[in-house]
């Protein structure tokens, strides 16, 4: 009877807000494909981090050895010409070489200085572009996953409602259905009882 229609477009209702619900889930809840993509978009962003951390870290090293080698041998030029210079004037020392050696050997120390400011400056700043990189992989993931969260609340939230909206049209129609019922009865004692007055 029609109950049983009512029962089954009810039915059907349920079971379409049912599967909102598990898509929603399957797409925005905390196991979802958004929440899983957001975490790997973060593991791969973290890798490069790492690796320009990891750069940075070896490319300063390698810098602070070839600066202390080119410092060491500028160094030993240094001493050799001021040798040389005083063998050439009987291994005297005088004021005009201890000068030049004292100038030369300032200047490749003030040459190893600058560049292990550049080095040290080139570090800071990768360092700083790696952290940058890593805030911006953190407030991506957070955001990502605060959409899925109010993407997901709001899917459950109407698939919730239209349940509820199913039973309330089925409580209806079947309080509908009662009331005709009702009022078909009421209209037939009404007919008979002014048949038996007509007789």
């Amino acid at each position: 009877g029609p109950e049983g229609f009512i029962a089954r477009g009810q039915g059907l209702t349920v079971a379409e807000a049912l599967l909102d619900k598990s898509q929603a889930k399957d797409l925005y809840g905390p196991e979802g494909e958004v929440y899983k993509g957001a975490e790997e978009a973060f593991r791969i962003g973290g890798l490069g981090v790492a690796e320009t951390r990891r750069g940075a870290q070896t490319a300063f090293g390698l810098g602070q050895a070839q600066a202390s080698m080119s410092a060491r041998g500028g160094l030993r030029g240094v001493s050799q010409q001021a040798s040389s210079a005083a063998a050439r004037s009987g291994f005297a020392r005088s004021g005009a070489v201890t000068s030049a050696q004292k100038t030369a050997t300032g200047d490749v120390m003030q040459g190893f200085q600058m560049q292990q400011k550049a080095l040290t400056e080139t570090k800071r700043s990768a360092l700083a572009g790696a952290d940058i990189t890593l805030a911006g992989l953190t407030e991506t993931r957070r955001s990502a996953k605060a959409g899925a969260d109010i993407s997901y609340t709001g899917a459950t939230g109407r698939a919730d409602l239209k349940i509820k909206g199913a039973k309330l049209t089925a409580d209806e129609a079947i309080s509908g259905l009662s009331w005709d019922a009702e009022q078909e009865f009421w209209d037939t004692l009404t007919a008979r009882d002014a048949y038996i007055q007509g007789e």
